[in-house]
């Protein structure tokens, strides 16, 4: 069954890439940090924070 499932995601991910994630996603509110692994070393890149306005959204 979850082989089944893997493959739909496969074959519908194959068609819209990450697009598929990215435009259905909707972050929770809080702070965010981008991190970059180079050489099995974490250095962080940026930080953001992500406020959700339900309001101003239609």
């Amino acid at each position: 069954m979850l082989q089944d499932c893997l493959e739909v995601f496969k074959k519908i991910y194959s068609q819209k890439g990450n697009k598929l994630i990215v435009d259905n996603h909707i972050p929770a509110d809080g702070t965010y940090v981008l991190i970059s692994l180079d050489n099995c070393e974490g250095k962080i890149i940026d930080s953001f924070n992500i406020n959700y306005n339900k309001k101003q959204m239609s």
